[in-house]
């Protein structure tokens, strides 16, 4: 009978391989980073073009770096575009909305909206009864922000024909909500 002996040979993964799961990681830490940019983007009156603007840039740089990414990467070119619109996108709108917020003035302004429209926004699918309510309010004649209140102040912004912001200026000169009320 003869034995084998264990070989504690470890191999690395090949190049291409490594390149594919920095590549994985990246993806996924920019979908995190859209969570953050969500939240971000609810407290600031920004309009939605200068967003779209950060992601058309990403949609160029697929067109620049596009033989670059097939030699990295063993996806295909929709997979490709698809990373470049969303890592780019979500890197330059973060670095739009994240020192706006997190260098703001300390200076607030107290400001009254008069409410455009009453929405509720639906939870997922099993959860239907519980609805979130929120409100329209027009901050210039063209630009319209919504408004998201919690559950408990459902009857509340039903019965209100105002919002009460208090507002201070982001770093970026893009107001950001400090509070909100209702009136």
């Amino acid at each position: 009978m003869t034995v084998k002996k264990r070989t504690n040979q470890t191999k690395f993964l090949p190049k291409t391989s490594r390149a594919v799961i920095i590549l994985n990681v990246v993806f996924f830490a920019s979908l995190l980073l859209n969570l953050v940019n969500l939240g971000l983007f609810e407290k600031t009156f920004i309009r939605i073009g200068i967003i779209g603007l950060c992601y058309l840039v990403g949609v160029f740089v697929f067109f620049l770096f596009q033989r670059r990414l097939k030699e990295i990467s063993s996806w295909g070119n929709f997979s490709d575009f698809v990373f470049c619109f969303l890592v780019v996108g979500s890197c330059l709108t973060f670095l739009i909305l994240g020192p706006n917020y997190y260098f703001a003035e300390r200076q607030s302004l107290v400001r009254s909206y008069k409410i455009l429209a009453k929405r509720e926004i639906n939870d997922p699918k099993y959860y239907r009864g519980n609805t979130t309510p929120s409100v329209d309010i027009a901050m210039t004649e063209n630009y319209h922000k919504r408004i998201e209140f919690k559950r408990k102040f459902r009857k509340a912004a039903y019965e209100a024909d105002s919002v009460v912001l208090t507002l201070c200026r982001g770093f970026l000169n893009f107001d950001i909500i400090e509070d909100k009320r209702l009136k």
